[in-house]
């Protein structure tokens, strides 16, 4: 009961230190502050809350359709409809929303004009715990692979560099006054005249202090040269680059890539055999001026369990030249012989041994040239 005795008092003393201020019609329209003449004519405002006025946009809170003569919901916060309850709070400007900090106009955080209604611009940083982009396939058609994307990838440059909104901010500034966001209000009854509304917004602190942050990135307008669907032109004519697109280009440019390492190093074993050919004794080449020199190379793969390859070299001076495979004990289980002159590969399957460790050599004219080991595995 006495919690209920001291709300009742608080409560009581509250309307009765307010009652000058607070103001009820007999419409049951509610306000405080000086209501300038004109206000409201289709009654359309539920709580209206006024400052002292003055000048430049004064301190307005509107719970209404304020300042419409006719209809149009023009600026309002409170529930959309007028007839559902939604349980929903509106923020609603028909021209588009300006929202700063701080005493100077010029300290922007972001901005929604009504011609430009599908973006948000915002000039602080965000922070969030993830952000997720709508991707999925009914929002698309016209899909086609992305063409030659490691190509224009190499075109870009990119660069590290001092980054300053400021002209950005000026621009905004002169827009907001040749359109008229800075909203004349009432003065005694009279709206202020242009060149003075102009002259007091130009009168705040307008002065801008760079902000500059050290980045790396791209030049918007190098970028739009190699990705023009990468690059955007803003309301004001500024470019901006939407990052987050490069993500697919580079992943195909990786598949490309990685497709051309795999021919690479097919390339690359084949010249490796070349070379182990031609350098078995370059010295040799050198002043015979003559490849008469035969080699034996060793099988690849090694170990194997299907097939391998032995590779060789038999100069033209040879006249019988023959590949022994012998097992672990000696014993001779093949003979391949070799008809062919110069570079050569000869094809061993599995299936012609048994699972074991194995010695090749190349005879030459009866003459041995180089023995190596290799291992069958099932």
């Amino acid at each position: 009961m006495t919690k209920k005795i001291l709300f009742t008092f608080v409560c009581c003393a509250f309307l009765a230190s307010g009652m000058a201020q607070l103001k009820v019609n007999s419409l049951g329209k509610t306000w405080a502050g000086s209501v300038p003449s004109g206000h409201d004519p289709n009654n359309l405002i539920t709580l209206s809350l006024y400052g002292p006025g003055g000048g430049g946009s004064g301190a307005k809170l509107s719970f209404g359709n304020f300042g419409s003569s006719t209809t149009g919901r023009n600026v309002f916060i409170g529930e959309y409809s007028d007839n559902v309850d939604s349980d929903q709070l509106w923020l609603h400007g028909k021209k588009g929303f300006v929202l700063t900090r701080g005493s100077n106009p010029m300290d922007l955080l972001a901005y929604c004009f009504s011609e430009t209604a599908d973006a948000f611009y915002i000039a602080t940083k965000v922070y969030s715990k993830g952000v997720l982009l709508n991707s999925d396939a009914r929002f698309k058609s016209n899909v086609v692979q992305i063409q030659t994307p490691l190509k224009r990838l190499l075109l870009l440059n990119g660069v590290n560099y001092d980054f300053d909104f400021t002209p950005k901010i000026e621009k905004l500034h002169e827009k907001l006054i040749k359109d008229n966001s800075y909203s004349s209000e009432m003065e005694n009854d009279i709206p202020i005249a242009e060149e003075k509304r102009i002259g007091q917004v130009n009168s705040e602190n307008t002065n801008i202090t760079p902000q500059i942050e050290t980045r790396i990135g791209f030049i918007a307008q190098d970028l739009q040269k190699i990705f023009p669907d990468l690059v955007e032109e803003d309301d004001m004519g500024f470019l901006a680059v939407d990052y987050i697109g490069l993500i697919p280009v580079i992943v195909e440019a990786m598949k490309e890539q990685q497709t051309q390492i795999e021919e690479l190093k097919e390339q690359n074993k084949q010249l490796v055999k070349l070379i182990n050919i031609k350098s078995i004794d370059e010295k040799a080449f050198q002043e015979n001026g003559i490849e008469s020199i035969p080699l034996l190379l060793q099988n690849t793969p090694n170990p194997f369990n299907q097939m391998t390859e032995i590779g060789y070299y038999i100069p033209e001076t040879v006249n019988s030249a023959n590949i022994y495979i012998y097992d672990i004990n000696g014993f001779q289980q093949k003979n391949i012989s070799i008809s062919e002159r110069g570079k050569g590969v000869t094809t061993l399957q599995a299936s012609a041994l048994q699972a074991g460790i194995y010695f090749y050599t190349l005879i030459c004219d009866g003459n041995p040239v180089d023995t190596k080991q290799m291992i069958l595995t099932r």
